[in-house]
């Protein structure tokens, strides 16, 4: 389950609080013999913790094992468009004197109340008004591959007019920057990297050194999942959003963009001490495709810089 548990309690009062309440009631409790059951959930949203959450983690369970498994960053915050997509979590921005132009009539990926803030701020330094209201911004319930770079290209115009920062899809992103932070405070025979190509590959396989990883005895999946029509593996007669119809190709510009965005991040994920084979399985799987849109004046200078 997702928990969202450390990442959004921000004193140690509130933490135990929530620890006793929530993981020690009594149909959560471990038995007696701790190697019946083991205690783990997934939350996205740990690997883009700050280091004050992460220490707070780890002064509470100092030998818990962390899972990172990632995506092509570039595809990743594409994924991550339409995800917002289908929860309808995608903003048209109305027209007026009062909108910022570089805005004005653009579609945001980002709930409306986000957006009526970022204005709000947007409209600041450019001595715009009146405010920006609700009544502006409306919910968008369906989605095409343009929209991704409009809204890219609202929320750059935002941060380079205004210095307002929303670029929601970006950071997630960022894996060698997040694990950094997770090495500073844990040992790197805690952490174990995953990319989502090695379980297309080889999910079983890679279920197998899990198991490993985490002392558990071994177990046959192999009657329990499947691969589905767009590559994956799913548990059999369970719904999974890994089956939902394979979404529009990114705009080549937008597509671009973020290769040379996360061109440097993912160089620094390829760095990080003491995790075994990412650096050759970055280098064979995301780096082909990220180079693809480099101009050979990119190229230079990156070898440059190596």
């Amino acid at each position: 389950m997702q928990a969202h548990f450390f990442e959004r309690i921000m004193s140690w009062e509130d933490l135990e609080q929530r620890w006793r309440a929530d993981y020690l009631w009594q149909g959560f409790r471990l038995p007696k013999d701790p190697r019946v059951y083991f205690t783990y959930e997934k939350t996205p949203e740990y690997l883009t913790m700050s280091e004050q959450h992460i220490t707070r983690l780890h002064s509470m369970l100092p030998s818990v094992k962390i899972i990172a498994i990632l995506r092509n960053p570039t595809s990743r915050a594409y994924s991550n468009f339409w995800h917002a997509c289908r929860a309808a979590r995608v903003s048209r921005i109305g027209t007026g004197p009062h909108i910022p132009p570089g805005a004005a009539g653009k579609t945001v990926v980002a709930e409306p109340e986000n957006v009526v803030k970022w204005l709000q701020r947007a409209q600041r330094p450019l001595n715009l008004t009146p405010p920006v209201t609700a009544a502006d911004v409306h919910r968008v319930t369906s989605c095409e591959p343009a929209m991704f770079e409009e809204s890219l290209n609202v929320t750059l115009y935002l941060e380079s007019c205004c210095k307002v920062k929303c670029r929601q899809f970006e950071y997630k992103s960022m894996y060698g920057a997040a694990l950094q932070r997770w090495l500073r405070i844990f040992p790197p025979t805690q952490v174990k990297v995953i990319l989502t190509e090695d379980f297309l590959a080889d999910a079983l396989g890679q279920m197998h050194d899990l198991e490993t990883f985490l002392g558990l005895l071994p177990f046959n999946y192999s009657k329990l999942v499947m691969k589905n029509s767009n590559g994956f593996y799913v548990l059999k007669s369970v719904g999974s959003k890994a089956n939902h119809q394979p979404y529009g190709a990114m705009p080549n510009a937008t597509l671009k963009y973020y290769n040379k965005r996360f061109m440097s991040d993912v160089q620094l994920l390829m760095t990080l001490p003491g995790l075994p084979g990412v650096a050759e399985r970055v280098a064979k799987h995301w780096l082909p495709a990220m180079r693809a849109t480099q101009t050979k004046e990119e190229e230079e200078k990156e070898g440059r810089k190596k």
